[in-house]
């Protein structure tokens, strides 16, 4: 069973940030920590061939320790890439830098994978929107 909860979307100079929130027990009843994943872009608009940094950040209930292993960011359906988290205070980040986006709007999120310990989460979209050059 899964539950998701938006807890927040905000929009920052440099960057928006979105959290979706999630929890989950496995199926014979021990339950994995829950995790919540935000995502920050900047820029958040570019032109065709700018660089865009990608920051997904995941982080679990105080006492739970960091969440570990790997956050896809995807654009719609496709997959952009996938990065490792490293851990930082109070949790554990993710980064990924492209500049292969197409002119358009893309909604862009991040997808926390999970383990054995830590359930799947993915943040709210950003959208970005990239102009021709």
């Amino acid at each position: 069973m899964v539950s998701r909860n938006v807890v927040r979307r905000s929009l920052f100079g440099c960057c928006v940030v979105s959290v979706l929130a999630a929890s989950a027990a496995t199926s014979w009843g021990q339950a994995r920590h829950s995790t919540r994943t935000t995502i920050a872009v900047s820029p958040v608009n570019t032109a065709v061939g700018q660089t865009i940094t990608l920051t997904a950040r995941v982080t679990a209930a105080a006492g739970q320790g960091a969440p570990n292993g790997q956050v896809e960011f995807d654009d719609l359906a496709a997959t952009l890439g996938i990065a490792s988290l490293e851990e930082t205070d109070g949790g554990a980040t993710a980064t990924l830098t492209l500049n292969t986006l197409a002119a358009g709007p893309h909604p862009i999120t991040a997808r926390y994978l999970g383990n054995d310990d830590f359930v799947v989460s993915m943040s709210a979209p950003v959208m970005n929107i990239v102009k021709p050059r």
